[in-house]
């Protein structure tokens, strides 16, 4: 199963550091989204998207078959096997981490094509069943903040020296209010919100360099690890070909 680099990161931020309770140490990966929980926060992020036909195999022959039961795996492993993945100009497929094997042993993988990293990882144990907490009746009413939005609130209050927050909401329109008390008194806040993403928005589209970039390590991929997929072509080759063609 693969697993995207950011949804990794993501839930690693929210595990727990308490080792009495070793299962909320580590990502929880269900096959679907890797999951981080400390008892008090909770963070839900979907896998990856891609299927595990498009990463390269760096596995050995008769090694276990790729496996997508769940499975939790010690939280600093995986942010390891993160960083492994290649920053930039590369496949997105690349930017993924493979967990293989069976039952309590997995196999942890990432390439940049020229080095791998390979671990073997043991599961952390059973994981509490966090969906049976989750809320399941519709919301009173949604509100949008911008997550930078959020990120200076709270490092401000944390500045100010708050640890506790009331955060006050009155219609999805208006400004939503925080205030806490530090030694310096209380401390308030305000955002305003943001209109929430609708149907109408278009994906945003990558820009020529990256797409070229693509190209060209999905030709690698090809050329090292497999065969290339029918009727794929370098575009700009050919457009150089025709080019020459009418020169001559």
């Amino acid at each position: 199963m693969l697993y995207h680099r950011d949804a990794l990161r993501a839930a690693a931020l929210a595990v727990s550091k308490d080792a009495t309770r070793p299962a909320l140490l580590g990502v929880h990966l269900d096959g679907a989204k890797a999951i981080g929980c400390d008892g008090h926060v909770l963070i839900s992020v979907p896998a990856a998207g891609f299927p595990d036909a498009e990463f390269p195999n760096r596995l050995a022959a008769d090694a276990p078959v790729v496996e997508s039961a769940p499975v939790t795996i010690d939280a600093k492993i995986l942010t390891d096997a993160a960083k492994a993945t290649p920053k930039n100009g590369m496949l997105p497929v690349l930017h993924c981490v493979q967990i293989a094997g069976k039952a309590t042993i997995r196999d942890i993988v990432a390439t940049d094509l020229d080095h791998d990293y390979k671990v073997t990882a043991r599961d952390l144990g059973t994981y509490p069943n966090w969906e049976q907490i989750t809320p399941k009746d519709a919301p009173q009413f949604s509100i949008g903040m911008g997550v930078g939005v959020l990120l200076k609130i709270l490092k401000a209050l944390d500045a100010a020296g708050v640890e506790t927050v009331k955060v006050d909401f009155r219609d999805a329109k208006r400004a939503v209010t925080m205030t806490g008390t530090c030694e310096l008194g209380e401390v308030f806040a305000m955002a305003m919100p943001v209109r929430l993403p609708g149907r109408g928005n278009k994906p945003r589209r990558l820009p020529r360099r990256r797409r070229a970039r693509d190209t060209r390590d999905r030709k690698r991929i090809g050329q090292g690890i497999g065969s290339k997929r029918p009727g794929d072509t370098n575009a700009s080759q050919a457009r150089q070909s025709e080019g020459r063609w009418r020169d001559s």
